[in-house]
Order: C-alpha cells, then sequence, then structure tokens
C-alpha cells in the first residue's frame, strides 16, 4: 500500500506500453519491499540481545526502498539525474547502516551461541508487547497515507479503495485465524489439565481413585450430619506369593483383574479406591448392607483366574467400619428451638471446628476398619469383620 501510493502507482500509470521495460522497472521496489518484509519478520521474532542489530539492518534496508522508489519515481517522470541526492543518498545511507548493523554482530563462542538460542527460545515463549504490536506498525502506516492520498486525490482512485478493502480482508482473516489458534491453544489446555487432574487423583495402574481422591469423597460424605457411612478397609492375601512366583507382570494383572471385580460388587454410586499396593478401599455413602457388600466381594475374589498360563486362586480379607449420622429434628422439635433461641444464645460450631471433626471421624473409620482387616487375617484371612467404636466386635463372614 506505501510503495503504491507512493511510487508503484506512478510508475504503472506511466509505464506505457512496453510490459518488459515496466517489470524491469518494477523489480527494484516490489524487491525491496520483500526485503523489508522478512527484516520486519526477523525483527518481531528475534531475541532481546539482537534488537539493535536488527533496527540497523531495518534502517538501512529502508533506505535502499526509498531510493529505489525514489529512483524509479523520478525516472518514470524524466526528472532523474546522476546527481540526485535523493535517490543517491538513500544508497549511500542504507549501505553505510547495513555495514554499521553487520559489525555490531558480536564474535560468539559455542557458549554465547547456546546461551543465545535459549534466550531466543525464551523469549518466543515470552513476546513482549512490541513484539505484539510490530506487525500493526506497517498497517498503520499504510492506512494513514491511504487517508491523506484519498482525501487530496480530485477522483475517486480505484486501485487504492481495492488495496484498502484487501488489507481489511487480510487483517481480518489474521485476526480470525488468531481466534482459531487461541481457541485450540484454550482446548489443548484444558484436555491437558483435566489429564493431570486425573493423573493426580487416580491409581495409574487400575485407574481407580487414589488415596487422595477417596479421603476427599470420604470428607465430603461426612458432610451431611445424618449421613450413614461405611468404609470397608480390602486387602490381598498372599499377594506376595504371586509377585514372587510369577512375576511383578503377574502380579499386576492380579490387581487391574481385582479392581474390575470390586467395581462389580458396588453400586456406580460407591467408591472404591485403591490405597497402596494390594490394599483397597470401598466407600458406601448411605448404605446399610456394608456386610452383604463385604460377602459378596470374598466371594467374589474365590473365582479361578488365570496369570501368565498358570490357575491361580486368590482371596481377600475386609475390615468394616461404619458411622451412623445423627437424625435431623423433627419440625416439633424445630419449633422447640426456634422458641428457645428466642431466650437464649444457642451456640453453632463454626467451619474450621466442622471440618476437624469430619477429619477426625474419618481417620477412627480408616484406623477402624484397618484393625478389623488385620483381625480379619488373624482370623484366617478370607473373610469380612465388623468393627465398631469399641474395637472389633463380631465375624461379619467367612469363606474358607
Amino acid at each position: 500500500m506505501l510503495s503504491w501510493v507512493t511510487s508503484l502507482g506512478s510508475v504503472v500509470s506511466g509505464g506505457g506500453s512496453d510490459w518488459f521495460s515496466l517489470v524491469l522497472s518494477l523489480a527494484y521496489p516490489v524487491g525491496d519491499l520483500i526485503l523489508a518484509t522478512l527484516v520486519l519478520i526477523a525483527l518481531a521474532r528475534g531475541p532481546r540481545a539482537e534488537r539493535s542489530t536488527l533496527v540497523l539492518l531495518v534502517l538501512g534496508l529502508g533506505g535502499f526502498a526509498f531510493a529505489d522508489s525514489a529512483f524509479v519515481y523520478l525516472t518514470s517522470t524524466s526528472s532523474y539525474t546522476s546527481t540526485d541526492i535523493i535517490s543517491n543518498g538513500g544508497w549511500f545511507l542504507g549501505f553505510l547502516i547495513a555495514a554499521v548493523a553487520g559489525h555490531s554482530v558480536p564474535g560468539d563462542t559455542f557458549e554465547t551461541t547456546y546461551a543465545r538460542t535459549l534466550r531466543q527460545q525464551h523469549a518466543m515463549m515470552r513476546p513482549s508487547a512490541l513484539r505484539l504490536a510490530l506487525p500493526y506498525v506497517p498497517l498503520v502506516s499504510a492506512m494513514s497515507v491511504l487517508c491523506v492520498h484519498l482525501l487530496v486525490s480530485p477522483s475517486t482512485p480505484t486501485v487504492e479503495l481495492l488495496l484498502a478493502v484487501a488489507l481489511v480482508v487480510l487483517v481480518l482473516t489474521r485476526q480470525f485465524l488468531a481466534m482459531l489458534d487461541n481457541q485450540r491453544l484454550v482446548t489443548a489446555l484444558a484436555s491437558a489439565r483435566d489429564q493431570l487432574e486425573h493423573q493426580a487423583l487416580h491409581d495409574a495402574l487400575t485407574g481407580l481413585p487414589n488415596r487422595v481422591l477417596f479421603a476427599d469423597r470420604l470428607d465430603r460424605a461426612l458432610v451431611q450430619p445424618a449421613a450413614s457411612v461405611s468404609v470397608l478397609f480390602c486387602d490381598l492375601d498372599d499377594f506376595k506369593l504371586v509377585n514372587d512366583g510369577l512375576g511383578h507382570e503377574a502380579g499386576d494383572q492380579l490387581l487391574k483383574l481385582v479392581a474390575k471385580r470390586l467395581l462389580e460388587c458396588v453400586r456406580t454410586t460407591d467408591t472404591v479406591a485403591r490405597l497402596g499396593g494390594d490394599e483397597f478401599a470401598i466407600l458406601l455413602d448411605d448404605s446399610g448392607d456394608a456386610v452383604q457388600v463385604a460377602d459378596r466381594v470374598v466371594a467374589a475374589m474365590h473365582r479361578e483366574i488365570e496369570l501368565c498360563g498358570q490357575r491361580v486362586t486368590t482371596s481377600i480379607s475386609i475390615g468394616i467400619a461404619q458411622h451412623e449420622g445423627e437424625a435431623a429434628p423433627s419440625r416439633l422439635e424445630d419449633a422447640g428451638a426456634t422458641e428457645g433461641r428466642r431466650h437464649t444464645k444457642v451456640p453453632t460450631l463454626s467451619a474450621a471446628t466442622e471440618a476437624a471433626d469430619r477429619d477426625a471421624t474419618a481417620a477412627l473409620l480408616l484406623r477402624l476398619a484397618d484393625t478389623a482387616m488385620y483381625a480379619a487375617k488373624g482370623a484366617g484371612k478370607s473373610r469380612a469383620v465388623l468393627a465398631e467404636a469399641s474395637g472389633v466386635t463380631s465375624l461379619a463372614s467367612s469363606h474358607a
């Protein structure tokens, strides 16, 4: 746009019918435009340490472009002389500034070259405001020159208007592509975030929730005061024999199969987690049949499986701990409490106190379930044992 308004338009309009001479006369300014564009791209993407060299190079090539455009314009109007200061001065200053730009490049050793490469990569990752605004500098310049040209032109220039429309279309296309790229990046970041969150909260081998996610869901289950929560602490029997006898690959296959069978024994709303090694835990929320679930799990583990070409029968020991929340008060109790609060200030628990109580309850449930599991181990394995706050009280099931 700048070249057309300042010189190319006049050259084309006064070029006559000789297309060969017209193409030769346009070769200089068009080549300078391409070269200046490449240098502007290098300036936009170059590292900050080399910015002074690139700026000098831009100024030198700008002198070339100005001198070539002036030469073509003066030649087309038959007013060029060998002593013309505009074109000759532009060429002289362009070569001089380009030479200074070449001398401003420091001699690099291997270490400085490597360090500069790292700085370039870092600069590309964190673009500056100047680098982001640089592509719009020639755009603003071209539109400003076009506006001035339209104001002073006696007639409506068709080519200039077409170029302006093309420029606007290119800018809108660039913005649209930038929006698509941003949308793609946002989608990729969201997918990466979800994947990292899943990896942080799930076991890599079985895909089950890990200890952190299990503790979070147990805490949420205890939020409701009237919640009925059961925790089943499960541990495979003689898992070390499988690892030592058939190898760790067989042990991993066994853990995956155990995870699948545990999921088949519970509801979709329940939580099955792998706490580590051969230890699993089951969270039953609002369920009063924890003993029946433990029976199904113990029975499911007795089905024979094939590992590395060998038939293997495994078993599991389970400890059960239950928490029964307080029932919600009735409407009459609510009315009495409301009437009492009119005369007496009833103390309320703070959020921190409630969270501490839930943490203590969760820790107690896990400890009791773990203790009950060891009691099941001591009672002969392959069974479930029910524990209460006072300790292990009864055997829930036994599968010899």
